[in-house]
């Protein structure tokens, strides 16, 4: 921790001091992966919040914007949601989505998948049958 902090003060030089920074943003994003994969929402909502800074400093205001957003409303959420931490304590931010162990992946993620599948499958039977002539194919 000392070889740290004196990295981050700068008294190693200018190069110590951006790897350092390199790897405190690297760490925040294992951070939230590892979250993902115990499926532990206090790791997820510390490693969240800590990445807000990282889009931010690389453009992505609106991210930022959103995480801010969402690490307030997680720490708010005993009181507007009465249980509902309790409910993401028991498993809610990740899901298994084969019987391999430690096989995990946020919610989101794999909603967003279900759904982009479902488009492309609809959108290339549209094209399909319209190559073939068919008015409607489902």
């Amino acid at each position: 921790m000392a070889f740290r902090q004196k990295v981050r003060e700068g008294k190693l030089g200018k190069t110590a001091q951006f790897w350092l920074s390199f790897m405190d943003c690297a760490n925040n994003v294992f951070a939230l992966l590892y979250a993902v994969k115990i499926n532990s929402v206090l790791v997820y909502q510390t490693a969240s919040s800590d990445m807000a800074q990282l889009f931010f400093s690389f453009g992505g205001m609106n991210y930022s914007r959103y995480l801010t957003w969402f690490d307030v409303f997680l720490l708010n959420i005993d009181r507007t949601h009465p249980g509902a931490m309790e409910l993401l304590k028991k498993g809610a931010i990740s899901v298994a989505r084969s019987m391999v162990l430690g096989n995990r992946c946020q919610v989101d993620k794999t909603f967003e998948e279900t759904f982009m599948l479902r488009c492309w499958r609809c959108w290339c039977f549209r094209i399909a049958g319209k190559l073939l002539g068919v008015s409607k194919v489902d």
